[in-house]
């Protein structure tokens, strides 16, 4: 049997990484700060879309760079804060054992 699950918000923890990285490009590039519930509205969206909201800014070349920058912090924070669920990685270790295929699809950036 093919189980396939989403990653960011199922299985991943999504908020204990992007809300600090989206933070601290906003407050580098001087936006006002948002409150992790602003910030967490807005997940399940491209990176683009929530850039543009969280800042106003509709120049491509900014919000791409804007962008690239949350993406360099969420890997730097992934490493030491990023969580998943509670009991995802049991869960998927039993699925593993019953021979279940497992995959992940999102629409998250690398």
């Amino acid at each position: 049997m093919l189980v396939i699950f989403d990653l960011d918000g199922t299985l991943f923890k999504t908020d204990t990484v992007d809300v600090k990285a989206i933070r601290v490009v906003l407050k580098k590039h001087k936006f006002k700060s948002k409150s992790k519930k602003e910030i967490i509205s807005l997940f399940g969206f491209k990176c683009n879309y929530i850039v543009e909201k969280l800042t106003g800014c509709i120049d491509n070349e900014i919000k791409e760079k804007l962008e690239k920058e949350i993406t360099v912090y969420e890997k730097i924070y992934i490493k030491n804060k990023g969580r998943l669920y509670k009991g995802v990685l049991k869960m998927l270790k039993e699925l593993k054992e019953r021979h279940h295929n497992l995959v992940i699809c999102s629409n998250g950036s690398e």
